[in-house]
């Protein structure tokens, strides 16, 4: 009898992992909502999604270092551009910030913007290495 090749665990952590720290973040804004603000609950609430973040590094970080060396150096050279691009970007604005007077942003774009410019990062230079 042939044995199925096995998936690799990423493909069933990762989606899982991520669904678990949106229903967390989900579940403790709403829990905010109803929470007296002077409750000892708001700063445990607050903290309660970072254990799913914790295993969301954890697991991406096995996933990378499961990687060939041209997958790691394909990510590697992509983290470096993205933070170069997000340095560049949240530096700029800053200073549109306080000297032209430009809306405040929330660090939520600045999260976004680190995971688009990463993706589409990594897009060009696996496209290069073809």
């Amino acid at each position: 009898m042939s044995r199925r090749p096995r998936r690799p665990l990423h493909r069933y952590s990762f989606p899982l992992i991520t669904g678990l720290f949106s229903l967390t973040t989900l579940c403790a804004g709403l829990a905010l909502s109803t929470v007296p603000e002077d409750s000892m609950w708001r700063f445990p609430l607050l903290l309660g999604p970072i254990v799913p973040a914790a295993g969301l590094v954890i697991i991406a970080t096995r996933y990378l270092l499961a990687r060939d060396e041209l997958e790691q150096r394909v990510q590697m050279i992509a983290a470096t551009v993205s933070l170069l691009i997000t340095v560049t970007f949240t530096l700029t604005y800053g200073l549109l910030e306080s000297r032209a007077g430009f809306p405040s942003l929330n660090a939520t774009w600045t999260a976004l913007l680190i995971l688009v410019s990463w993706i589409m990062t990594g897009n060009i230079v696996r496209r290069r290495y073809r």
